[in-house]
């Protein structure tokens, strides 16, 4: 008997974390993997009921009956892959939701695919999030009780929806926190503290929190919350467990900074959200000259601490240094100070600052794309006549990327420049995948790559690169607004970067 057209079902999506990386890295060894993992999963969908819908590269979509059938094999797939004779170092994400299909002549599309293709991204690392329409089905009949993900905007619908994550059998409990164990790979670094006599080395502490976000951001196995929703938290006075639960985080970092002459101390604290316990903790007491083996090492012992595998290319960029000049690299951090602040005034102190960085270090990538960011935020503010400041933005991202082509900000730099200069979405996209595989916790190229995919029409792949950005930079009110301008709008042209910037 034939399938109804129009139908309720309950959808599961997969995706397996951090296989762009692992492709560039590998890919003979990435593609056997991909074949294992199609051979192991897919006797797992039949034994439940379920109905491949289609695979989509390193994931699938699959049909069930019922949320309950959906449910038990989402937990079997991920039971299976916990094998490390199976899994390897690999995780899956699963998302879940329950609502309407329609059967065309040769596929199946629907809300119930699309919301559970914008949940999956929002599920920990290894683990399975299910949406509210689920949880209602299956509360009382899964081994431990789903735990509240909180509330999500999803794309597509106006008002947030419940998500709750399902704990696995053998992880584990939540801890009082709300936030189980299988969460912790969800990171926040909140704000270094400056305690140093001079409070002019603030400009030291804040750049060294976005230098340490952005070493873990390149880590595919972590999801790193964006610098614009940590930085509310400075001096906050809030608990950790609320602090967690409002970014949706299992694991905070937290620490201070103070320079002595040419030292340079930096303490770091490692806190587990749940127990609201110190996890692992280190005081560095060197040089300013091993700022970088400092925020390598950092990257090291999180990665350790979270048992994460980190791939050749990863070790790679997170050991990397920028630069040998310290008195550069100093100039470059005050740069991105100055550059935070959005004034006017603030943006002329950054562009000196990176051009001093740039005459003590010519080769210094970060200062290119710096000055990058800084000429098309001048632009879109309307400091800086728009072709001057954009041709120089261009010119500065190219520098940039011949400089050091593993740079993931000035490759979002310059797609986004490709739309605003150029017109080329070809370019823009490339540019948004190559950011992105660079670095999977970079917001704003989640960000822009949603817009330009929402503008060209591909409206459900432009939902789920959205979801991800939010997840990444909750609080961020440019995302939340550029996406529900443009949707608002018929997604026939390029998004405008200068009202959506």
């Amino acid at each position: 008997m034939d399938r109804p057209a129009r139908r309720l079902a309950a959808v599961m999506v997969t995706d397996i974390v951090g296989f762009t990386r692992l492709t560039q890295d590998d890919e003979e060894s990435a593609l056997a993997l991909l074949a294992s993992h199609q051979e192991l999963l897919r006797p797992l969908f039949l034994a439940y009921d379920g109905h491949e819908i289609r695979a989509t590269g390193d994931g699938f979509v699959v049909e069930f009956p019922n949320s309950l059938d959906a449910v038990r094999c989402a937990l079997a797939v991920q039971d299976r892959l916990r094998d490390d004779d199976h899994r390897g170092s690999v995780p899956v994400r699963i998302g879940l939701h329950v609502g309407e299909v329609v059967a065309t002549d040769e596929d199946l599309v629907g809300e119930a695919i699309d919301i559970a293709s914008s949940v999956e991204p929002l599920a920990p690392s290894g683990g399975i999030c299910i949406t509210r329409q689920v949880y209602e089905q299956v509360w009382n009949k899964v081994p431990s009780p789903p735990i509240s993900h909180g509330e999500h905007r999803l794309p597509g619908l106006v008002a947030p929806l419940q998500l709750y994550v399902l704990p696995l059998p053998g992880a584990m409990a939540p801890d009082r926190g709300g936030v189980a164990h299988f969460e912790k790979r969800r990171v926040a670094v909140l704000p270094l503290g400056n305690i140093s006599a001079n409070p002019g080395d603030s400009y030291l502490a804040d750049g060294l929190t976005e230098e340490i976000i952005h070493t873990l951001a390149k880590i595919a196995e972590l999801r790193v919350i964006a610098h614009t929703s940590v930085s509310k938290y400075r001096d906050a006075g809030k608990g950790v467990s609320e602090i967690g639960r409002e970014l949706g985080v299992g694991t905070l970092l937290t620490g201070s900074v103070r320079v002595v002459g040419d030292r340079l101390r930096i303490t770091v604290q490692m806190i587990d959200v749940g127990s609201e316990e110190s996890v692992w903790s280190e005081a560095y007491d060197r040089t300013l000259e091993d700022v970088f083996a400092i925020q390598t090492d950092i990257a090291h012992q999180v990665s350790a601490a979270l048992r994460v595998h980190l791939l050749p290319t990863e070790e790679t960029e997170i050991s990397k240094e920028p630069t040998r000049n310290l008195e550069a690299y100093t100039e470059y951090l005050k740069g991105r100070y100055h550059w935070n602040d959005w004034q006017s005034e603030s943006l002329n102190r950054a562009i000196h600052h990176f051009e001093r960085a740039l005459r003590l270090d010519p080769q210094l990538a970060l200062a290119h794309s710096g000055l990058a960011d800084t000429y098309s935020l001048m632009a879109h503010l309307g400091f800086l006549p728009q072709e001057e400041a954009y041709r120089k933005a261009q010119a500065s991202a190219r520098q940039a990327l011949t400089l050091d082509d593993g740079l993931a900000e000035a490759h979002t730099s310059l797609a986004v420049l490709s739309i605003v200069f150029d017109g080329d979405a070809s370019r823009a996209e490339e540019e948004l995948k190559r950011a992105i595989a660079l670095n999977p916790s970079g917001a704003l190229a989640h960000h822009w790559y949603a817009l330009l995919l929402t503008a060209s029409g591909r409206t459900a792949e432009g939902e789920r690169e959205r979801g991800i950005a939010l997840d990444l930079d909750p609080d961020s009110p440019v995302f939340h607004a550029a996406m529900g301008r443009l949707l608002d709008e018929e997604p026939q042209a390029l998004p405008d970067p200068h009202a959506m910037q």
